[in-house]
């Protein structure tokens, strides 16, 4: 059963290794970056964007869940309901603090947290939202190996992805693959 499902995989992967090619080949490599502009909404919608980014985090681990087709649903749900909620208590606590809106002003958190806390507490806020990007960014490198792993393990990825370490339990393979 496993070997008839074989062909398929080779000429996917057959595939999307000729549309890369040709993509390079017909596109050329970039040489120059120019970073896009961002007006009003493009900025807003990057914050929603990373405001909700989350959300989708319990999915990383349903393969390790009890019922994940009970579990899942509820914990995705709940945590979008987590983020609104605490994004609601951040907007009302900005409004509270009656920062005056300013063009000038170009971190209005920050601004709202020194009108409320002083000096002390614009600088506890703008090291509080370092941690909170880092950990976005830094959560890829343990959910990673796990997309590595199971693509491996269904065939989307050689199956060298999908080996586990004898002495240390882990994908190291993986690993390696995530880090940038």
């Amino acid at each position: 059963m496993k070997e008839a499902s074989k062909p398929p995989r080779v000429v996917g992967k057959v595939g999307a290794t000729l549309m890369s090619v040709n993509g390079m080949i017909g596109g050329g490599i970039a040489t120059e970056f120019t970073l896009p502009r961002f007006g009003d909404f493009e900025s807003v919608a990057l914050i929603v964007y990373f405001a909700f980014s989350g959300a989708n985090s319990p999915a990383y681990s349903a393969g390790e869940l009890k019922n994940p087709r009970r579990d899942l649903p509820i914990t995705m749900l709940a945590s979008m309901a987590v983020i609104i909620l605490f994004y609601m208590a951040v907007q009302w606590a900005y409004i509270a603090a009656g920062v005056p809106q300013s063009v000038a002003n170009t971190t209005p958190l920050s601004a709202a947290a020194s009108s409320v806390m002083g000096d002390g507490g614009a600088l506890f806020l703008s090291l509080a939202a370092i941690f909170s990007i880092a950990t976005n960014c830094l959560s890829f490198y343990i959910a990673g190996p796990r997309f590595v792993y199971a693509m491996a393990d269904r065939g989307l990825l050689s199956e060298t992805f999908a080996r586990v370490s004898t002495t240390s339990a882990g994908n190291i393979l993986s690993i390696v693959s995530t880090l940038h």
